[in-house]
């Protein structure tokens, strides 16, 4: 898109870049409040879930550019080798899961204190507090004697012993 705009319009380029860019933070704006009113058991405002998934988009975006920056200057991927793309995409999707859930908890406690409540939905099961815990029963295992060993076991340990010393010797 910001080469056809650069084509175009002087400063198209950089124009075009920072539309891409606001087109990317809006969808996926879009994409976290969809998730945070539909997917958790109440009822929340559209207008908290808004807020929330704009601070989580903008959380998302800040963190895509800045491990964008990293993958491309530090070279995570050369230092372990075929290995290496595996490491990348494990460290994108446990830095995404900490946005989302950071963002879940932002539109939370947002919601409940400067927007509407969040109320439980119709459906909703409460959650029991007050569970009472099984004690664990412990079972203490004996220890047991060792098994004599067998002579051929005696053997394999004075060949490899032998053999090592043989090697050494041809070494020096």
């Amino acid at each position: 898109m910001s080469e056809s705009l650069s084509a175009h319009l002087p400063g198209g380029a950089t124009l075009g870049q920072l539309l891409e860019n606001a087109v990317s933070f809006l969808v996926i704006t879009a994409l976290l409040s969809m998730i945070f009113k539909v997917l958790p058991d109440v009822e929340i405002g559209w207008s908290d879930v808004w807020v929330g998934g704009a601070a989580t988009a903008l959380l998302f975006t800040i963190g895509k550019f800045a491990i964008g920056m990293y993958i491309g200057k530090a070279s995570i991927g050369s230092a372990y080798g075929a290995a290496g793309s595996i490491v990348v995409l494990i460290t994108w999707i446990y830095y995404s899961a900490q946005i989302l859930y950071f963002g879940a908890e932002f539109t939370q406690v947002y919601a409940t204190t400067h927007g509407t409540r969040v109320v439980p939905a119709s459906n909703a099961e409460p959650v029991k507090e007050n569970v009472i815990e099984k004690p664990v029963e412990r079972f203490v295992v004996p220890p047991q004697p060792l098994a004599p060993r067998s002579p051929w076991s005696y053997a394999l340990m004075l060949v490899l012993l032998l053999t090592s010393r043989l090697l050494d010797r041809k070494r020096n």
